[in-house]
């Protein structure tokens, strides 16, 4: 998905199991050895080249120059 020069980068889900040196073993330790799930999400990349998860506003909701790429 496209819009306006941002890229929506659709994810599907997955289940993973924290590892200490996992970004997320790092941030909740009290999570190593446990088993997680993600659920399926939209990131969007950024100007200077992060992925972060994406949020839509109220005007992404409403706008009507979505393009399927």
């Amino acid at each position: 998905m496209e819009r306006q020069g941002h890229v929506g980068l659709p994810r599907p889900g997955s289940t993973i199991t924290v590892d200490a040196n996992h970004p997320l073993g790092q941030a909740a330790p009290e999570l190593v050895g446990r088993t997680v799930t993600y659920r399926p999400h939209i990131d969007t990349f950024t100007a200077n080249g992060q992925i972060v998860p994406w949020v839509a506003s109220q005007s992404n909701l409403d706008a009507d120059d979505w393009e399927i790429v």
